[in-house]
């Protein structure tokens, strides 16, 4: 059944051919159609709005009943007393009394979460259904919460806000948004009227200023990134190219560098979407619980992918600024273009790897003419993980990390091996016969030879050793970022004890 639309300030566009619409879906309250046929299509076919429908009431359904126990809340006078009777409380409505400090009380935090469950299933509706007013009212929902909760309890629901906000072209907004966040701290956010707070409303946050980018987090960064391409492309058709347009060039590929080193993950999903949900779908395959209770650079790549790749997916003209200055899928697929070793490793490929380092150590010694590096010429943390790094490096620009890689859980599990020497007996032990055999081939592909003829007319090799001396910021976009690299040298340090 349908009705006509109140005027309520909300998207009044067909979901499925665009037209004004005329009617909305009673069930759930959160699709508009211009008629019934298109009803009809949106109830048929893959991404049918029936199931997402029938979820949305339920959890709508729960909220409401939630609300109305804290709009009668009966709190004790007097927190003393032992035996409390009837008189004993008074009776308050918390959306009134409470604004800011819902998540201390612990009755209202199923509320809280059943709040934020029913916005995620408004959200699905409108990635699954296209349907603009189911985000409109999930963004609604979040922006209440968040002045509800006072804004530091649920995290996640700051997380998601922008990209609703990206999603109907309010890029300015999710600037602000963002802006809002990092201009007031902790402790600066005790003092907030969070009853007339405006998120959305900053004064002088400009969307073409540069900001100090490495104080954001991943999530800041996708989401900036987004907002920037938008804006660009509406300046340019309002104003024209002019040199404000070509620094929001720059900004944005710089934030595609920084995202790569913050989280490869991250900016592997944006190249290329599909391709890396079907890897995903082969290692979940080999080692479900890699998903089922991610680690690392991988939990938060999935939370940023659930947060944000809704939009990006969508959105052709930040697909086309991907594709020319960030990366493709032939670049992905370059880039890991010798990483058959991996193959049907799961996660066992991050020891394997380590160890085809470790037992390269001790090939150079005994094999190379007393090649020393790494452990075996200086034990100390530093030397240990900048020589580790010339390895990294040199397998990842040779194209032997394969595309599901995860620097910090690869890096954190260096951490437990790269104190202790590794022989052929240990890598006959640990990976069979054809083991030591498996891991030489692999380094002298890293190595670009074996121990007898290392390094000559290697320029590669030379490149990265002199990136790696000079500390050059190159050296850590291939290899996890700086964060990890600072964290494997602790690390080592705690493992030598």
């Amino acid at each position: 059944a349908s009705k006509a639309l109140d005027q309520d300030g909300h998207s009044s566009v067909c979901s499925i051919c665009s037209v004004a619409a005329v009617s909305r879906c009673q069930r759930c309250l959160s699709i508009v159609y211009c008629g019934k046929e298109c009803q009809q299509r949106g109830w048929t076919g893959m991404n049918s709005h029936r199931k997402i429908c029938a979820q949305i009431k339920k959890a709508k359904q729960k909220v409401e009943g939630e609300a109305d126990k804290l709009k009668t809340f009966k709190r004790l006078k007097n927190k003393k007393i032992k035996k409390p009777k009837d008189c004993d409380y008074k009776v308050e409505d918390l959306f009134e009394t409470s604004v800011g400090k819902f998540w201390d009380i612990k009755e209202a935090r199923s509320y809280c979460e059943s709040r934020n469950e029913l916005a995620l299933a408004l959200k699905e509706c409108g990635a699954q259904n296209k349907s603009k007013l189911a985000v409109e009212i999930a963004l609604d929902h979040l922006l209440n919460l968040l002045k509800l909760t006072g804004g530091n309890s649920m995290k996640m629901i700051r997380s998601s806000v922008p990209s609703l906000l990206l999603y109907l072209e309010r890029e300015q907004e999710a600037y602000n948004f963002i802006k809002w966040w990092i201009k007031y701290k902790d402790y600066q956010r005790k003092n907030i009227d969070w009853k007339s707070i405006n998120f959305l409303d900053l004064k002088h946050a400009d969307i073409t200023e540069d900001l100090n980018w490495r104080d954001l987090t991943t999530q800041q960064v996708v989401d900036i990134c987004l907002a920037k391409i938008k804006a660009k492309l509406r300046l340019e058709s309002e104003i024209g190219f002019g040199v404000t347009l070509k620094d929001m060039d720059q900004q944005i590929q710089i934030l595609f560098a920084l995202l790569k080193e913050l989280n490869e993950l991250v900016w592997k999903f944006i190249c290329d979407l599909d391709d890396m949900e079907q890897k995903c779908d082969q290692e979940f395959g080999e080692n479900p619980m890699v998903f089922i209770d991610p680690q690392g650079d991988m939990k938060e790549a999935l939370e940023v992918k659930r947060n944000s790749s809704f939009v990006w997916k969508i959105d052709s003209n930040a697909q086309k600024f991907i594709r020319k200055y960030v990366g493709t899928k032939e670049t992905l697929a370059d880039a890991s273009k010798n990483s058959a070793w991996a193959n049907n490793l799961g996660t066992k490929k991050y020891c394997w790897l380590v160890d085809c380092y470790r037992l390269r150590l001790d090939d150079d010694y005994a094999l190379g003419g007393c090649n020393l590096h790494g452990l075996y010429e200086d034990s100390s943390s530093g030397n240990i993980a900048k020589d580790f790094m010339v390895f990294c490096a040199l397998a990842a620009r040779r194209g032997l990390i394969p595309m599901i890689w995860d620097w910090s859980m690869f890096l954190q599990e260096a951490s437990k091996k790269l104190n202790c020497a590794y022989e052929k007996s240990d890598a006959q032990e640990e990976w069979g016969m054809l083991g030591p055999m498996m891991l030489r081939t692999a380094a002298d592909q890293i190595y670009g030879g074996g121990p007898m003829d290392m390094f000559e007319n290697d320029s590669l090799y030379d490149k990265v050793q002199s990136e790696v001396d000079n500390e050059s910021e190159d050296i850590f976009k291939d290899v996890g970022g700086v964060k990890n690299w600072f964290k494997i040298v602790n690390w080592l340090e705690q493992e030598s004890f």
